[in-house]
């Protein structure tokens, strides 16, 4: 799990995990709840993708990078982006008889997508 804030901003001190910052007491609750808010809508956003929802993971992206601008944000808006370009069409089936998709590389993405989705399993 990403650390949500890295460092007071107020005196620029490494953040501990208190919701106050040990160097100078500022109160830093409100900003760490706004920045768990946003990776929450990130992790939204790609559940929505493996649904294939492309406007639901949109408008999640778009709300988290009103709260918070996040490298794995922007990372992903540009992915939808660019699938809006191209959709994919992907057949499994296919795939598997080209040898693109093994059962290793397989295990690789599913376990991409449960990091950030916190779902373990296959539910399909």
């Amino acid at each position: 799990m990403e650390k949500i804030l890295e460092c007071c901003p107020v005196c620029r001190a490494k953040v501990r995990g208190d919701r106050t910052c040990a160097r100078c007491g500022a109160e830093l609750g409100l900003l760490i709840q706004v920045g768990e808010m946003a990776a929450s809508l990130e992790r939204a956003a790609v559940q929505a993708l493996v649904a294939g929802d492309l406007d639901e993971a949109e408008s999640a992206l778009v709300q988290a990078a009103r709260l918070r601008v996040s490298p794995f944000g922007q990372a992903l808006l540009a992915f939808v982006a660019e699938l809006r370009r191209q959709p994919v069409h992907y057949d499994p089936e296919r795939a598997a008889e080209a040898g693109q998709a093994t059962p290793g590389k397989l295990a690789g993405i599913k376990k991409f997508f449960t990091r950030f989705t916190g779902k373990r399993g296959d539910k399909t």
